[in-house]
């Protein structure tokens, strides 16, 4: 089951996305601390984080950001702001936030976002499995040369 985390020092605005996101059918956790949600990313796996960019403490949605692209680099993040300039945006990407909305945020919009990365988040999952799957069907072997007498050694292994 793919899992969301919803990072905003309001609980309301926690309450809200959730609510929103319901249908996805995915775990949600919420976390009104930026420091905690950074410490539940050292624990567990997450595929998207929606971050606040305005916190209410000394860290920013940009830092939840940093830190879940050095230990978590595949998840991705959404940063959401209500004081959000062209320059945070353009820094949120550089970054690597998956995407980056607006205050009042539209509903359809977030959902619209979310199922975007989730289904990013899935492509990359199975495109990970598929490279393992192959890598384990496909022999390896430390033999190197295509010389007559290599490809009679080739050809003993093999019967």
């Amino acid at each position: 089951m793919q899992k969301i985390l919803i990072v905003d020092d309001d609980k309301l605005t926690c309450d809200f996305i959730e609510e929103i996101l319901e249908e996805f059918k995915v775990q949600i956790i919420t976390s009104q601390d930026p420091l905690t949600a950074m410490e539940l990313g050292k624990e567990q796996r997450f595929d998207v984080v929606i971050s606040d960019i305005n916190l209410q403490n000394r860290l920013t949605g940009l830092d939840v950001l940093k830190n879940f692209k050095r230990f978590l680099p595949d998840s991705e993040v959404i940063l959401i702001s209500g004081f959000g300039t062209l320059e945070t945006a353009i820094e949120a990407v550089r970054e690597g936030a998956f995407d980056y909305i607006s205050k009042p945020f539209n509903i359809n919009e977030v959902k619209a976002v979310v199922k975007r990365a989730l289904e990013k988040k899935q492509l990359i999952n199975e495109n990970q499995s598929l490279r393992t799957q192959l890598e384990m069907a496909q022999p390896s072997t430390s033999l190197i040369g295509s010389s007559p007498k290599m490809l009679a050694v080739y050809k003993s292994i093999a019967s």
